[in-house]
């Protein structure tokens, strides 16, 4: 199953970089200086960017809303990646086993949906008080106050296993397969009875069934959260397609 960050999200992201370069325009272009001491050093490595200056409400705004975008887009991308590289069987390097390959992607991806939901939040809030002085965008942000609430009953179980697994016992709750598997391979390399290598060939299968349904529906779970996020962005945009500049900072 091909897992595919939705289109209308994508087509946000566009927005908010042709938003953010018709504002650069009006701001003095790619003739301003700073913009140019920031590609060449991008470009040489050396110096440090410069950051724009505090009267620049505008594109400072914009800036921020391209980070909380590009960074969710990010995040979302790594889970289908994780999703995708589990089912595969990719060539390993000596010493490192396909299940414990495949036991390093769950790991990854429960940590990257960890990130994903957070971000999810901290996008939110960055929108809600962006508008807060925008009275018409009231019940936006009253929507977007339901879809935080959502999201965390939704990746309820992920948080708290999240937790557990910072502060007490490495993924117990998910990998006691895993464990097992480890276990059997232990034993198969002192014994040459027969019926561990088949009790062993049988729990790796079972293990990457349905460790395989599982990284599948929690990013499909991402993907429905991704789709409502959208929905609520679309209540930031204009009829041309491009983001308001919230009242706050448009001075």
């Amino acid at each position: 199953m091909l897992i595919q960050i939705p289109k209308d999200f994508k087509l946000l992201l566009y927005a908010a970089n042709w938003t953010f370069g018709e504002h650069f325009e009006k701001a003095g272009g790619k003739g301003r200086e700073d913009f140019q001491q920031n590609i060449e050093c991008r470009v040489t490595g050396r110096g440090s960017l410069k950051r724009l200056s505090p009267d620049e409400q505008q594109l400072i705004f914009l800036q921020e809303l391209l980070g909380h975008l590009t960074e969710i887009e990010e995040s979302f991308a790594t889970l289908a990646d994780c999703a995708r590289l589990f089912r595969a069987s990719p060539k390993l390097p000596k010493g490192v086993s396909v299940h414990r390959f495949r036991k390093l992607l769950l790991e990854s991806h429960l940590e990257e949906l960890y990130i994903f939901i957070n971000r999810i939040d901290s996008c939110i809030t960055f929108f809600q008080r962006a508008y807060a002085r925008d009275v018409e965008l009231e019940n936006a942000g009253v929507l977007g106050s339901k879809l935080k609430t959502i999201v965390k009953k939704k990746f309820a179980d992920i948080i708290s296993i999240r937790g557990a697994h910072t502060h007490r016992v490495r993924l117990s709750h998910i990998l006691e397969d895993c464990r097992r598997i480890l276990f059997l391979e232990t034993l198969s390399t002192t014994s040459s009875d027969p019926a561990v290598e088949r009790i062993l060939s049988q729990a790796r299968r079972q293990f990457q069934q349905e460790a395989c349904q599982k990284l599948n529906k929690f990013t499909l779970g991402a993907k429905d959260v991704l789709l409502g996020l959208t929905q609520f962005l679309i209540c930031y945009t204009d009829q041309n397609g491009l983001f308001r500049i919230p009242r706050r900072y448009d001075k």
